[in-house]
Protein backbone atom coordinates (compact mmCIF):
# COMPACT_ATOMS: atom_id res chain seq x y z
CA UNK A 1 0.00 0.00 0.00
CA UNK A 2 1.15 3.40 -0.89
CA UNK A 3 0.27 6.20 0.99
CA UNK A 4 -0.72 10.29 -0.57
CA UNK A 5 0.14 12.58 2.38
CA UNK A 6 -0.37 16.05 2.26
CA UNK A 7 0.59 18.53 5.53
CA UNK A 8 0.76 21.69 6.35
CA UNK A 9 1.82 22.78 10.18
CA UNK A 10 1.53 19.55 11.47
CA UNK A 11 4.44 19.21 13.24
CA UNK A 12 3.34 18.90 16.54
CA UNK A 13 2.14 15.57 15.99
CA UNK A 14 3.37 14.68 12.69
CA UNK A 15 5.55 12.31 14.07
CA UNK A 16 2.62 9.90 15.71
CA UNK A 17 0.95 10.31 12.62
CA UNK A 18 3.91 8.56 10.40
CA UNK A 19 4.22 6.15 13.40
CA UNK A 20 1.09 4.62 12.07
CA UNK A 21 0.58 5.08 8.42
CA UNK A 22 4.31 3.39 8.45
CA UNK A 23 2.48 0.10 9.94
CA UNK A 24 0.48 -0.61 6.78
CA UNK A 25 2.13 1.85 3.61
CA UNK A 26 5.03 0.44 1.90
CA UNK A 27 6.15 3.77 0.64
CA UNK A 28 4.35 7.53 1.51
CA UNK A 29 4.47 10.56 -0.70
CA UNK A 30 4.30 13.74 1.13
CA UNK A 31 3.46 17.03 -0.31
CA UNK A 32 4.04 19.85 2.54
CA UNK A 33 3.00 23.53 2.95
CA UNK A 34 4.36 23.92 5.95
CA UNK A 35 6.50 27.45 5.83
CA UNK A 36 8.68 29.54 8.42
CA UNK A 37 10.86 28.27 10.70
CA UNK A 38 8.83 25.33 11.14
CA UNK A 39 9.15 23.99 7.45
CA UNK A 40 12.57 22.43 8.10
CA UNK A 41 11.56 20.60 11.04
CA UNK A 42 8.72 19.27 9.42
CA UNK A 43 10.75 17.83 6.63
CA UNK A 44 13.26 16.35 8.89
CA UNK A 45 10.31 14.32 10.83
CA UNK A 46 9.42 12.95 7.36
CA UNK A 47 12.43 12.10 6.16
CA UNK A 48 13.76 10.33 9.55
CA UNK A 49 10.79 7.31 8.52
CA UNK A 50 12.74 5.06 5.45
CA UNK A 51 9.16 4.68 4.33
CA UNK A 52 9.23 8.43 2.97
CA UNK A 53 9.93 7.73 -0.97
CA UNK A 54 9.35 11.35 -1.71
CA UNK A 55 9.06 15.18 -0.28
CA UNK A 56 8.17 18.13 -1.78
CA UNK A 57 6.65 21.48 -0.40
CA UNK A 58 3.75 23.38 -2.17
CA UNK A 59 5.77 25.70 -4.24
CA UNK A 60 8.00 22.74 -6.21
CA UNK A 61 4.43 21.62 -7.57
CA UNK A 62 4.27 25.00 -10.18
CA UNK A 63 0.42 24.63 -9.45
CA UNK A 64 -1.11 27.83 -7.95
CA UNK A 65 -1.37 28.04 -4.22
CA UNK A 66 -3.63 27.35 -2.17
CA UNK A 67 -3.47 24.26 -3.31
CA UNK A 68 -6.57 22.32 -3.50
CA UNK A 69 -7.18 18.47 -2.32
CA UNK A 70 -6.58 17.83 -6.23
CA UNK A 71 -2.86 18.80 -5.58
CA UNK A 72 -2.78 14.88 -5.05
CA UNK A 73 -1.92 14.24 -8.07
CA UNK A 74 1.35 15.57 -8.10
CA UNK A 75 2.16 13.12 -6.11
CA UNK A 76 0.46 9.89 -7.57
CA UNK A 77 2.42 10.82 -10.81
CA UNK A 78 5.43 10.49 -9.11
CA UNK A 79 4.61 7.34 -7.12
CA UNK A 80 3.51 6.10 -10.70
CA UNK A 81 7.00 7.08 -12.01
CA UNK A 82 8.65 4.75 -9.55
CA UNK A 83 6.52 2.24 -8.23
CA UNK A 84 4.25 1.59 -11.63
CA UNK A 85 0.46 0.88 -11.85
CA UNK A 86 -1.65 -1.40 -9.99
CA UNK A 87 -1.18 -0.76 -6.05
CA UNK A 88 -3.79 0.32 -3.62
CA UNK A 89 -3.31 4.00 -2.23
CA UNK A 90 -4.12 5.34 1.34
CA UNK A 91 -4.99 9.20 1.47
CA UNK A 92 -3.33 10.19 4.46
CA UNK A 93 -3.30 13.22 6.66
CA UNK A 94 -1.13 14.80 9.09
CA UNK A 95 -3.32 15.10 12.18
CA UNK A 96 -5.03 11.21 12.54
CA UNK A 97 -4.45 8.22 13.49
CA UNK A 98 -6.09 4.92 11.70
CA UNK A 99 -7.54 1.91 14.01
CA UNK A 100 -7.38 -0.71 11.54
CA UNK A 101 -5.59 -1.99 8.94
CA UNK A 102 -6.80 -0.71 5.47
CA UNK A 103 -5.36 -3.94 4.31
CA UNK A 104 -7.88 -5.42 5.41
CA UNK A 105 -10.46 -3.70 4.56
CA UNK A 106 -9.37 -3.39 0.43
CA UNK A 107 -8.90 -7.13 0.47
CA UNK A 108 -12.70 -7.35 0.97
CA UNK A 109 -13.78 -4.92 -1.88
CA UNK A 110 -15.90 -5.93 -4.21
CA UNK A 111 -14.56 -6.79 -7.86
CA UNK A 112 -14.71 -4.10 -9.73
CA UNK A 113 -14.59 -1.37 -7.29
CA UNK A 114 -11.34 0.71 -7.15
CA UNK A 115 -12.28 2.75 -4.21
CA UNK A 116 -13.38 2.70 -0.42
CA UNK A 117 -14.77 4.80 1.82
CA UNK A 118 -13.63 5.48 6.23
CA UNK A 119 -15.49 6.86 8.91
CA UNK A 120 -13.96 9.84 10.07
CA UNK A 121 -14.27 10.95 13.77
CA UNK A 122 -13.51 13.91 15.25
CA UNK A 123 -11.47 13.79 18.84
CA UNK A 124 -11.47 17.13 20.69
CA UNK A 125 -10.01 18.02 24.26
CA UNK A 126 -12.80 17.87 27.05
CA UNK A 127 -12.91 19.94 30.25
CA UNK A 128 -12.97 16.39 31.87
CA UNK A 129 -9.47 16.29 30.61
CA UNK A 130 -7.56 19.76 31.52
CA UNK A 131 -5.56 17.34 33.14
CA UNK A 132 -3.69 16.18 29.92
CA UNK A 133 -3.98 19.95 28.01
CA UNK A 134 -0.45 20.18 28.37
CA UNK A 135 0.22 17.74 25.66
CA UNK A 136 4.15 17.76 24.78
CA UNK A 137 5.19 16.68 21.13
CA UNK A 138 7.47 13.31 20.93
CA UNK A 139 6.99 13.20 24.99
CA UNK A 140 3.08 12.38 25.63
CA UNK A 141 0.73 10.85 22.45
CA UNK A 142 -2.11 12.99 21.32
CA UNK A 143 -4.12 9.68 20.81
CA UNK A 144 -3.91 9.34 24.37
CA UNK A 145 -4.62 12.63 25.32
CA UNK A 146 -8.47 13.20 23.62
CA UNK A 147 -10.08 10.44 23.48
CA UNK A 148 -13.78 12.15 22.99
CA UNK A 149 -14.83 12.22 19.74
CA UNK A 150 -18.05 13.82 17.97
CA UNK A 151 -20.90 11.23 16.10
CA UNK A 152 -21.74 9.57 13.85
CA UNK A 153 -18.55 10.57 11.97
CA UNK A 154 -17.95 11.81 8.35
CA UNK A 155 -17.98 9.61 5.37
CA UNK A 156 -14.80 10.28 3.05
CA UNK A 157 -13.62 8.84 0.17
CA UNK A 158 -9.48 7.97 1.07
CA UNK A 159 -8.71 4.33 -0.39
CA UNK A 160 -8.28 3.97 -3.83
CA UNK A 161 -6.75 1.27 -6.40
CA UNK A 162 -4.24 2.80 -9.15
CA UNK A 163 -5.19 1.06 -12.74
CA UNK A 164 -3.59 3.96 -14.57
CA UNK A 165 -6.96 5.17 -16.14
CA UNK A 166 -8.32 7.63 -13.27
CA UNK A 167 -6.64 11.04 -12.53
CA UNK A 168 -7.07 13.78 -10.62
CA UNK A 169 -8.66 17.05 -10.98
CA UNK A 170 -5.82 19.22 -9.99
CA UNK A 171 -7.92 22.40 -9.36
CA UNK A 172 -10.93 20.33 -7.15
CA UNK A 173 -11.30 21.04 -3.52
CA UNK A 174 -12.97 18.56 -1.20
CA UNK A 175 -12.53 15.06 -3.34
CA UNK A 176 -9.17 13.60 -2.23
CA UNK A 177 -9.40 10.40 -4.83
CA UNK A 178 -9.42 10.46 -8.49
CA UNK A 179 -12.15 11.10 -10.62
CA UNK A 180 -14.32 9.13 -11.40
CA UNK A 181 -14.00 5.89 -9.20
CA UNK A 182 -16.66 3.63 -8.00
CA UNK A 183 -16.48 3.63 -4.12
CA UNK A 184 -17.33 0.78 -1.36
CA UNK A 185 -18.67 2.32 1.59
CA UNK A 186 -17.58 0.41 5.32
CA UNK A 187 -17.66 1.33 8.81
CA UNK A 188 -13.49 1.43 9.12
CA UNK A 189 -12.35 3.86 11.71
CA UNK A 190 -9.93 6.55 11.47
CA UNK A 191 -9.78 9.30 14.20
CA UNK A 192 -8.65 12.87 13.50
CA UNK A 193 -7.23 15.23 15.83
CA UNK A 194 -7.82 18.86 14.23
CA UNK A 195 -8.24 20.17 17.86
CA UNK A 196 -5.32 18.80 20.13
CA UNK A 197 -5.21 21.26 22.80
CA UNK A 198 -6.62 24.85 23.68
CA UNK A 199 -3.38 26.96 22.85
CA UNK A 200 -2.70 24.97 19.94
CA UNK A 201 -6.32 24.91 17.96
CA UNK A 202 -6.53 28.63 18.87
CA UNK A 203 -3.31 29.41 16.87
CA UNK A 204 -3.96 27.19 14.16
CA UNK A 205 -7.12 29.55 13.96
CA UNK A 206 -5.00 32.42 13.49
CA UNK A 207 -3.01 30.98 11.40
CA UNK A 208 -5.57 30.12 9.15
CA UNK A 209 -7.42 33.16 9.23
CA UNK A 210 -3.95 35.28 8.74
CA UNK A 211 -3.40 32.34 5.73
CA UNK A 212 -7.08 33.33 4.22
CA UNK A 213 -6.82 28.97 4.24
CA UNK A 214 -10.07 27.20 5.39
CA UNK A 215 -10.99 29.81 7.47
CA UNK A 216 -14.53 28.60 7.87
CA UNK A 217 -13.00 25.81 9.49
CA UNK A 218 -11.36 26.94 12.46
CA UNK A 219 -13.73 30.88 12.50
CA UNK A 220 -15.82 29.44 15.53
CA UNK A 221 -12.09 29.37 17.58
CA UNK A 222 -12.05 33.19 17.22
CA UNK A 223 -15.34 34.38 16.65
CA UNK A 224 -15.41 32.74 20.37
CA UNK A 225 -12.85 33.48 23.41
CA UNK A 226 -10.03 32.26 24.48
CA UNK A 227 -11.74 30.00 26.62
CA UNK A 228 -13.96 28.53 23.92
CA UNK A 229 -13.16 24.84 25.18
CA UNK A 230 -14.06 25.35 28.50
CA UNK A 231 -17.08 27.33 28.12
CA UNK A 232 -19.02 25.17 24.82
CA UNK A 233 -17.55 21.51 24.93
CA UNK A 234 -18.38 21.50 28.93
CA UNK A 235 -22.25 20.80 27.89
CA UNK A 236 -23.18 18.03 26.34
CA UNK A 237 -24.96 18.98 24.06
CA UNK A 238 -22.39 20.40 21.87
CA UNK A 239 -24.26 22.60 20.04
CA UNK A 240 -21.13 24.45 18.69
CA UNK A 241 -21.10 21.15 16.00
CA UNK A 242 -23.40 22.67 13.86
CA UNK A 243 -20.94 25.43 12.86
CA UNK A 244 -18.56 22.90 11.95
CA UNK A 245 -18.56 21.36 8.26
CA UNK A 246 -19.70 17.94 9.49
CA UNK A 247 -21.45 16.17 6.17
CA UNK A 248 -24.70 14.71 6.83
CA UNK A 249 -26.29 13.94 10.09
CA UNK A 250 -26.59 16.24 13.38
CA UNK A 251 -23.68 15.97 16.03
CA UNK A 252 -25.71 15.78 19.17
CA UNK A 253 -23.56 14.10 20.85
CA UNK A 254 -20.04 12.46 22.36
CA UNK A 255 -18.51 9.80 23.44
CA UNK A 256 -15.92 8.99 26.09
CA UNK A 257 -14.96 5.26 25.03
CA UNK A 258 -11.97 5.69 22.66
CA UNK A 259 -11.44 3.78 19.77
CA UNK A 260 -8.61 0.71 19.52
CA UNK A 261 -5.63 1.65 18.24
CA UNK A 262 -3.98 0.16 15.47
CA UNK A 263 -2.25 -3.38 16.32
CA UNK A 264 1.01 -4.02 14.97
CA UNK A 265 1.44 -6.30 11.57
CA UNK A 266 0.45 -10.43 12.59
CA UNK A 267 -2.29 -9.53 15.23
CA UNK A 268 -5.63 -9.82 15.22
CA UNK A 269 -7.67 -6.65 14.35
CA UNK A 270 -10.47 -5.15 16.22
CA UNK A 271 -13.66 -4.01 14.06
CA UNK A 272 -14.18 -0.42 15.63
CA UNK A 273 -17.51 0.71 14.42
CA UNK A 274 -19.58 -2.59 15.16
CA UNK A 275 -22.18 -1.31 16.58
CA UNK A 276 -22.16 3.12 16.04
CA UNK A 277 -24.56 2.91 18.71
CA UNK A 278 -22.19 1.89 21.51
CA UNK A 279 -19.53 4.49 20.75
Amino acid sequence: MIGLLMIKDETDMLAEALRNHTVFCDAIYVLDGTEGPLQAQSEAICRSFPQIKGYWCDTDTGIARPLKDGARGFLLQHARTEQGHGHWYAVLHGDEIWSQDPRNLVAECPEGVHACSINLYHFFPHVSERKTWNYVPNVTSIEACATHFMLPGILEHRLFYDTGAYDYDIGRHSRVVPMGLDVFHTDFAVKQYNYRTPHQAHTRAVMRRDDAWQQNHYRHLIDGTDHFFIETLANDTHKWAGLVPIGEGTVTNFAETPLPHLQPPGTVLINAVQDKATL
